[in-house]
């Protein structure tokens, strides 16, 4: 069944344009200039999975309907447009989600035809990649209880992708972020967003992170030669932060293999270390004692002040993917993700921009002074063989 779009635009000439462009896309469209009855016309058609909803609608404008569509637990796809400057677009859309709806990338009214393909492109890749958590989710027969993923950590159902980093100045590969899966006993992959939780909820995030290192440290030895040149980032729970132990324990897993805690970078999301800064800053400090190098992961989206983190003994600053995605079409954003970048450098830190998903985006990021990159438009995260294999090519 095709996918379906309605838009709502006061200019019939939009409208039209639109839902050719759909069409074209092997969407099914239709479309209305009014928006004083949008609730009843809405009912008129089928599950609509997208919505071009313009914020300047005479008679009931785009944040009205914002609100109907919150009020209908409306479960698509929303695509804002508007002539106005980007601040409002930014505005419009951060109420939008705030209000739990679905928000795809905004559209700037002049727009080009290529603007809306790639917008449809993106929910397309998006709703391909959801696909098989949403089946595995509502299958009543397939459930990932604390059981199942304890007993898969214990026989070591691990698995670890590696997604590059690569120097901007260089385009050389530098440094690999380890990304774990689990494995269920069909042998299906389960992405962390189907466990973590489970996993900090129950208190097995000491027993993931212990296989995760054991995991790193097996890939690292079999292929030493290909990645004895390279940092490895391991992402850390915040719940790793109360134990004082930490430091020491990580340490005498990392000396048990040929990796050495220079070699690895901690990253830790930056508002859940804020929440244990006391403890937090024994084992930070303690962390860079032994060796090993400290990110600010998703830097931007928590409660940090500049404050906390002039005490944190980082070495980097990790670039939340929620700027990197508007740096190309978002004023405002590209000024803040510079002052970032500048605040960044100014501390010492290195920085890393994760999420790049184009080439304009890594030459803005690169023009502004960012100096690691990180994002599908270099390379997916994938298993040691194939980064081995893509290592070669490169």
């Amino acid at each position: 069944m095709k996918h379906q779009v309605f838009v709502l635009d006061d200019e019939l000439e939009v409208c039209e344009l639109i839902t050719e462009i759909c069409e074209l896309q092997d969407f099914e469209a239709n479309y209305s200039i009014s928006s004083a009855d949008f609730r009843q016309q809405l009912q008129t058609h089928l599950q609509i999975d997208i919505i071009f909803l313009d914020l300047n609608m005479p008679g009931k404008d785009g944040i009205e309907i914002i609100r109907e569509l919150a009020d209908m637990e409306y479960p698509g796809h929303v695509i804002l447009m508007s002539g106005f400057d980007d601040s409002v677009l930014s505005t419009a859309g951060e109420l939008a989600a705030e209000f739990g709806l679905k928000i795809l990338p905004s559209i700037h009214k002049p727009f080009t035809i290529e603007t809306v393909f790639n917008v449809l492109s993106q929910f397309k890749e998006q709703n391909k990649n959801s696909n098989k958590s949403q089946i595995k989710a509502n299958n009543p027969n397939t459930g990932f209880s604390c059981d199942n993923i304890q007993r898969w950590l214990e026989n070591d159902h691990v698995i670890m992708h590696f997604q590059p980093q690569i120097e901007m100045a260089t385009n050389n590969v530098i440094g690999l972020e380890a990304l774990v899966r689990l494995q269920d006993d069909d042998g299906i992959t389960i992405y962390p967003g189907d466990f973590i939780p489970t996993v900090e909820a129950n208190g097995l995030n000491n027993l993931l992170l212990s296989k995760v290192v054991e995991a790193v440290c097996r890939d690292y030895e079999t292929h030493c030669a290909f990645l004895n040149y390279l940092n490895i980032s391991i992402n850390v729970s915040a719940l790793d932060l109360n134990q004082l132990t930490f430091p020491d324990e990580l340490y005498n897993r990392i000396a048990k293999s040929k990796l050495k805690s220079s070699q690895i970078t901690i990253e830790i999301t930056e508002s859940k270390a804020i929440d244990q800064l006391r403890t937090g800053l024994d084992i930070l400090a303690r962390l860079r004692l032994k060796g090993f190098h400290l990110s600010i992961d998703d830097f931007g989206t928590g409660e940090a002040v500049l404050g906390h983190i002039r005490q944190m003994p980082y070495n980097e600053l990790k670039i939340d993917k929620s700027f990197i995605d508007h740096v190309t079409s978002n004023q405002r954003t590209y000024s803040l993700t510079k002052d970032l970048i500048n605040m960044a450098q100014h501390l010492g830190l290195k920085i890393v921009a994760e999420g790049i998903e184009d080439l304009d985006t890594s030459n803005a990021l690169k023009d502004m002074g960012c100096e690691i990159a990180q994002g599908y438009y270099y390379a997916k995260p994938m298993p040691i063989n194939q980064l081995i294999s893509w290592i070669q090519n490169r």
